[in-house]
């Protein structure tokens, strides 16, 4: 449930909002108007037309061969809440429901990770952002494991990790998660920062630096440059957690947040592996122990960079 009123969601998204009403009002048009409009509040937000069903809000992205909003009609007489299209299907839109909320809004995209930005600041959860060359899903589904022992945890389905996925995630959480782990790809530069944005992370972790997406980025450093937005879209008092000795993120490191450097020789390190007790890590806070609930497993150590 998105417990964000209809005002509150016209105001995230910048849109000009209008729940049509025929005891009121006699028309529909981008102009703001006064009417009623409903406390209840949208079950889900959703951008697969065929996947939208009673009360959820529904996001007309454009696509490669079709608009989304060309579908608002379908998913209002299917029960949705409300959709969001851009101005040229609003009026169809209108037309064809009135007792939804309706939308307008020049980019749908922009839109959806705005109001997943909003969401996250109602909620007031922790959240951790992970991105990394390679190694983020695993990453991902290995924290959130360790945290759900201690606390509710969301985190991002398989690699739901775009400009797509990563709002609906956000939108997906509940009142009862504490925390929100958030998986974030990127394809060239300006990706990170934008997904960073979004999410708002309190802790953002950079697993690793390769030679991935070259073809776009140009080099090894433009890779961690684009990878590194992370750490310079953080909040102020934010935790970056990275590999111990990446020289290639030297540059892009920040005195006014917290650094905390994993792997050999960094902060948090593992001491020893013994299989009758598990796993002994040194962190900042001294020493804990692991025991994965598994056997048979090797760990080894990624080879250090020359």
């Amino acid at each position: 449930m998105i417990e964000l009123s209809p005002q509150k969601i016209a105001a995230a998204i910048k849109a000009k909002s209008h729940r049509p009403n025929t005891n009121v009002l006699q028309g529909c048009h981008l102009a703001e108007q006064s009417c009623n409009i409903s406390e209840e509040f949208a079950v889900r937000a959703v951008v697969d037309s065929r996947a939208v069903g009673v009360g959820d809000l529904f996001f007309g992205l454009p696509g490669a061969r079709v608009h989304g909003g060309s579908f608002a009609g379908e998913v209002l007489a299917r029960g949705a809440w409300g959709v969001v299209v851009t101005p040229e299907h609003f009026e169809s839109a209108c037309a064809a429901s009135d007792s939804a909320e309706i939308f307008a809004v020049e980019d749908p995209v922009a839109a959806l990770g705005a109001l997943a930005n909003r969401w996250r600041h109602a909620l007031g959860a922790h959240v951790i952002g992970v991105t990394g060359s390679t190694g983020k899903t695993s990453t991902k589904d290995i924290l959130a494991a360790l945290l759900g022992h201690s606390m509710p945890v969301v985190a991002t389905p398989a690699n739901r990790n775009t400009e797509i996925g990563l709002p609906l995630t956000v939108l997906s959480a509940t009142r009862s998660r504490r925390a929100r782990e958030l998986e974030m790809a990127m394809r060239g530069a300006g990706q990170i920062v934008g997904r960073t944005q979004i999410a708002g992370p309190d802790v953002g972790g950079n697993i690793n630096v390769g030679p991935v997406h070259l073809e776009q980025l140009g080099s090894i450093e433009g890779v961690a440059a684009a990878k590194a937005e992370l750490i310079a879209a953080l909040g102020p008092h934010a935790t970056a957690i990275l590999p111990a000795g990446e020289s290639l993120l030297g540059p892009h490191l920040r005195d006014d947040i917290t650094t905390v450097t994993f792997g050999d020789g960094g902060d948090v390190r593992l001491v020893e592996e013994d299989a009758a007790v598990g796993l002994k890590i040194a962190t900042p806070k001294g020493q804990t122990v692991i025991r994965p609930s598994f056997s048979g497993c090797q760990l080894d150590a990624p080879p250090r960079k020359p």
